[in-house]
């Protein structure tokens, strides 16, 4: 077997139907090409794409993508300090093919004899996955580490009809839920807009940030802007027939939104908010299962991806049905530097950790988010 590395777009390009091929094998949703010569085209010739052949056969592709910038250390929004780092970050968190365990550690000691690195950002990956195995298995120079604590990535197998999603769901949110996005649906001034052509980018940015200043995740880095780069972005996936975003109105004046991207029959939603103002009403549950139809009954996508970040309003487990078990993961390499960037993030996790599990108790925590969490933007406003 031979490791090929790539270090051009023109080499890049040569693979974009090997991509394609390999992704559509993939249990959860994989970037498309076009996102991932996008990304590439931007870091110049910041980049390697591994590729593992054997007998001229394509058994495996990884991409790395590097960064040198700063690393910051914090505890939820108090910043501590910062620190340069040079990065390596695994696009996707994946390496496409069905690689076994062997070909994938090959892979990771090709890239670090070709790259000069203080830590691998791998992502968040399946526990007990080919990749997973290998990572944590892998002792040739890299030391690895979980950052924070193992969690679920939530999916939805989306059935045939609307009908039987309901059916699939718990007793609780059958009854609540459903029966407020009914309502919602039936009773209220409200209308859904499908946002999927380039023409419609625009308003839908304008009117989404509006939404999105008043949410919490605002404050928190989770934000719909209507700038340039997200322009960009978005024009781009609605060029390429994979943009899915939505937006509901109450008495004409926005109050919810959700979008997301599909590439190869996945949907990954990328992010949602309403405005707190209308919370009685519900339209955070109303456009999520509004969506859920919207892909059941009008796309040919199979799966409802939530995507990474974990579960901690128990907002994905109530809409989700299948489930993966997951660990994001981070390599650093055998050198004094990298230990010290490796020794802070254990400790201030454990730090985290040792602190998230005094505050679960009892219903501390949900007293604690109660007093502390405060809706839209920090004063002064964001530009």
């Amino acid at each position: 077997m031979e490791i090929v590395n790539c270090k051009t777009l023109l080499e890049l390009n040569a693979l974009e139907e090997t991509w394609e091929r390999l992704s559509k094998q993939e249990p959860i949703f994989v970037p498309s090409f076009s996102e991932l010569r996008a990304q590439f085209e931007l870091l110049g010739s910041n980049f390697r794409i591994l590729v593992a052949v054997e007998n001229f056969k394509v058994l495996a592709i990884a991409c790395f993508a590097y960064r040198q910038g700063i690393k910051r250390y914090s505890i939820g929004e108090r910043k501590l300090f910062d620190l340069p780092v040079k990065e390596l970050e695994l696009f996707g968190s994946c390496v496409l093919g069905q690689a076994g365990e062997c070909v994938i550690v090959k892979l990771f000691k090709s890239i670090k004899e070709e790259a000069n690195f203080d830590l691998v950002n791998v992502g968040e990956i399946e526990i007990d996955s080919p990749l997973y195995k290998a990572v944590t298995n892998f002792l040739g120079g890299l030391v690895w580490r979980a950052t924070r604590r193992n969690t679920i990535r939530w999916l939805i197998k989306l059935p045939r009809s609307f009908d039987d999603y309901v059916k699939s769901l718990g007793p609780a949110t059958r009854k609540n839920d459903v029966r407020h996005f009914k309502k919602f649906e039936r009773e209220l001034a409200s209308e859904l807009h499908i946002i999927q052509r380039p023409e419609q980018v625009e308003t839908f940015l304008r009117d989404g940030e509006s939404i999105s200043r008043k949410t919490y995740q605002w404050n928190v880095g989770q934000r719909l802007c209507n700038d340039g780069a997200t322009r960009h972005g978005f024009m781009r996936l609605a060029k390429e027939g994979r943009l899915r975003a939505y937006i509901v109105y109450m008495d004409k004046k926005p109050c919810a939104f959700a979008w997301g991207e599909v590439n190869h029959n996945i949907y990954l939603s990328n992010n949602t908010g309403f405005d707190p103002e209308y919370r009685k009403a519900s339209p955070g549950t109303a456009i999520m299962l509004w969506v859920i139809r919207d892909l059941i009954e009008n796309t040919d996508c199979k799966f409802f991806d939530f995507g990474t970040g974990g579960d901690n309003m128990n907002f994905k487990s109530r809409y989700g049905n299948t489930s993966l078990n997951v660990a994001s993961i981070q390599l650093a390499n055998y050198r004094p530097y990298s230990f010290v960037l490796y020794l802070l993030d254990e400790m201030i996790n454990g730090g985290k950790n040792l602190a998230n599990a005094i505050i679960s108790q009892g219903n501390f925590r949900q007293r604690l988010k109660r007093a502390i969490r405060q809706y839209g933007e920090k004063k002064p406003s964001l530009p």
